[in-house]
């Protein structure tokens, strides 16, 4: 990574990673520990960045850590395929070790291999379209076996987890993740992903097969103190200067949400000389909600008239009794038993947040977003 200041939109480490010290400790103890450990938040707090700073923590010859994403995962198969490519490609590393551990670990399944060019990491693993049931919990039982007869310890940690809840028949899909990984000894998992109340189903509804399958982290915003120190830092090490003033109006602007702070410091560094107060911070800003606009844009071009109108209600400070008739006619919600349809479509798109009595948006700069639009 180049060394700039400032750093969003990817994962973060070094010096560009600040604080979650507590976060840091848990997560390393749990890693070495063999703990599951399930990270919940909102987007943009920086749970990737997390996870692999700890993982380069931890990793050595006897505690291997696999790190997959399985968003582009559409299916049970695919899944299958991700799973065992990333868990051999990342414990074995050379194209040795490679072949070696295929045909060591997968000669019961034989499953087709792929090599790109670059024969040391480009390759890629597929089941048969004929799998059979044993097959299957083979590849789910691929990193305890490995860890097992190599004596040592594996963390596989998966980024959009939630994904699995796309999956034609989900509930019996994770039946059967949970049935296996539930015995295992010297693996564990760290799972997490963007969609927190997709996560928060999985992993906290009783009713669910990951129901308490390991430690629940909540993880919130950095606190505004720790923002201070370090884009304090960031500002001198390049010669330019920050007050803490405008520090405070960064923070409070993104409500301390980590992507967001880091692009909205990085906007201001970027445009100064000398001093952050020579770029007015309304303008700052305004350019901030310029580079997220067409995101903001996708994520609401589907939805409905209603949808819509319920988004310009909590931009405009309403966030209950949405079934009057006055909040019905002015944001044309239609009829009363709409409105918790429209919630509901909302929630699950990640675009509101609720509790037992009030509703609101919990991205800061959709919100500021939504007040452009008449």
């Amino acid at each position: 990574m180049k060394d700039i200041p400032f750093v969003f939109g990817k994962v973060i480490s070094g010096k560009n990673f600040t604080d979650r010290e507590k976060e840091t400790k848990m997560l390393s103890l749990n890693f070495r520990n063999s703990v599951n450990t399930i990270l919940i938040s909102p987007r943009r707090m920086g749970k990737s960045s997390l996870v692999e700073k700890v993982a380069n923590t931890v990793a050595s010859d006897k505690l291997k850590v696999v790190n997959m994403d399985i968003f582009s995962c559409k299916s049970e198969d695919d899944f299958y395929d991700m799973f065992s490519t990333e868990i051999i490609r990342q414990t074995a590393g050379t194209f040795e070790k490679i072949t070696s551990y295929i045909g060591e670990f997968l000669s019961g399944i034989r499953p087709v291999v792929e090599f790109s060019p670059d024969l040391a990491t480009g390759f890629n693993l597929s089941l048969s379209a004929s799998k059979r049931e044993m097959d299957v919990r083979s590849v789910l039982e691929l990193p305890e076996v490995i860890a097992q007869k190599k004596n040592l310890d594996i963390v596989v940690c998966i980024d959009e987890f939630q994904q699995i809840a796309e999956f034609d028949d989900p509930v019996t899909f994770q039946k059967k993740l949970r049935t296996v990984w539930q015995h295992f000894e010297r693996t564990s998992f760290c799972l997490y992903g963007s969609r927190k109340h997709m996560m928060q189903k999985i992993f906290g509804d009783k009713g669910m097969p990951f129901y308490r399958f390991g430690s629940i982290t909540n993880l919130g915003p950095i606190p505004q103190e720790e923002w201070q120190k370090y884009i304090t830092g960031q500002f001198e090490a390049s010669g330019k200067s920050i007050s803490p003033d405008t520090i405070s109006k960064i923070c409070g602007t993104v409500e301390n949400v980590s992507s967001y702070v880091q692009q909205l410091s990085w906007i201001i560094w970027a445009r100064v000389n000398n001093k952050a107060e020579e770029l007015p911070f309304e303008e700052a800003a305004e350019v901030l909600v310029d580079e997220n606009a067409a995101l903001f844009e996708s994520l609401t071009a589907p939805l409905s008239g209603p949808q819509m109108g319920f988004l310009r209600a909590l931009r405009d400070g309403i966030n209950s009794g949405f079934t009057s008739y006055a909040i019905l006619e002015k944001y044309q919600l239609g009829t009363p038993g709409n409105v918790s349809k429209i919630k509901s479509v909302l929630i699950k798109k990640e675009l509101i947040d609720s509790d037992s009595t009030s509703v609101w948006i919990p991205d800061p700069v959709f919100r500021l977003w939504l007040k452009r639009l008449p």
